[in-house]
């Protein structure tokens, strides 16, 4: 395929998409909100900046956040990587420098594809690099870009040695560009293989753990809960647990086959969902669905639930009766007879 042609399909299939689907334009202005918001206050991503990031793109974690010993190895073995994967990618966007003075080299169409691979990981790379250059405001966003490069940098690694390598000659150059190029990658592959397994092992566990909701999710209560609501369908379900994605959002999606009612309109990313206006200034707000958040519309007979710690998301007027219970969650069975669900402060409603 030409290369003119090739640059054309990169903008025609964005344009053929949105011509077949121009209900989505909304849908990239939001995604463009999303993009550009900061987020400095999101303190779990913020060692994104810090050299523990460097890290926990070769190995797990859990590794990177140790201290004593395993945190030296740790970085000892991100940095060498590191500075191989980008000794690599320069060498590799440098090639294309050839085709300025080599008449040879602009008539070889195999030299032109490898330095166009070049290119391409060059351009990919200047993105996340970007981002850290403008401000330290958006470390979500910069995460994200850094995650979505890093397989490129195995590539860098393989060909790290290429530039050093092509100046040896003889049974140096047979013997050493073999023991070089895949003794690196087999150490790389070594450690990430390992540090991959520790963490599915770790993982497995209900301990906190770095940036991990594992005692949350892996919670034997509230594992309970999820296989109960779960299993109802054709249900009314209100819930009222409290914000988040964790007792909102996935509570949310285990009651899926039911219609569902919500005494705290948080979700993920502090969206406040059906609202028109944000709870405080810690919250955004999107003004759709308000019937997910309207409990003047729950009937008679539709199931509560709550949790037993933490401050009560609704005060209930009226009967209600208890159908089911653990040491953490309780789901109630509203009326018969009248009945009234009254959010309370905690509820984070708008005022």
């Amino acid at each position: 395929m030409r290369l003119l042609p090739a640059l054309l399909l990169l903008v025609e299939v964005p344009a053929l998409s949105l011509g077949l689907n121009p209900l989505f334009c909304n849908s990239i202005l939001a995604i463009r909100g999303r993009i550009t918001m900061p987020t400095p206050g999101w303190g779990p991503i913020i060692f994104a900046y810090r050299p523990r990031g460097l890290a926990c793109l070769w190995v797990n974690d859990t590794w990177a956040f140790r201290e004593g010993r395993v945190h030296a190895l740790t970085m000892g073995f991100s940095v060498v990587v590191t500075a191989l994967a980008g000794l690599g990618l320069v060498y590799l966007g440098g090639r294309w420098l050839r085709l300025l003075w080599s008449r040879a080299a602009r008539a070889d169409r195999g030299y032109r594809g490898a330095c166009l691979l070049g290119l391409a990981v060059a351009a990919v790379a200047a993105l996340p690099l970007a981002v850290l250059l403008r401000d330290r405001e958006h470390p979500y966003q910069f995460l994200k870009l850094t995650a979505s490069f890093s397989p490129l940098l195995v590539l860098g690694v393989a060909h790290a040695w290429d530039g050093l390598l092509a100046l040896a000659r003889g049974a140096l150059a047979r013997f050493a560009r073999p023991a070089l190029r895949w003794g690196t990658l087999a150490a790389l592959l070594a450690g990430t293989l390992t540090g991959t397994g520790a963490l599915a092992l770790e993982t497995a566990s209900a301990k906190p753990a770095p940036l991990s909701a594992q005692q949350v999710v892996l919670d034997k209560f509230y594992c309970e809960l999820i296989e109960v609501l779960g299993s109802l369908k054709g249900d009314k379900v209100v819930l009222a647990c409290g914000p988040g994605v964790y007792i909102n959002s996935w509570l949310s999606f285990a009651a899926r086959r039911n219609d569902v009612w919500l005494a705290n309109p948080v979700l993920n990313d502090g969206i406040a969902i059906g609202c028109s206006r944000a709870p405080n200034a810690n919250f955004r707000f999107m003004p759709v669905a308000p019937q997910l958040i309207d409990l003047r519309t729950v009937p008679p007979e539709a199931l509560l639930v709550t949790a037993v710690v933490g401050p009560a998301q609704v005060e209930v007027e009226g009967r209600r009766r208890l159908v089911w219970a653990n040491p953490a969650y309780q789901i109630w069975r509203l009326g018969p007879g009248p009945f009234a669900l009254r959010p309370t402060e905690a509820a984070l409603r708008p005022k």
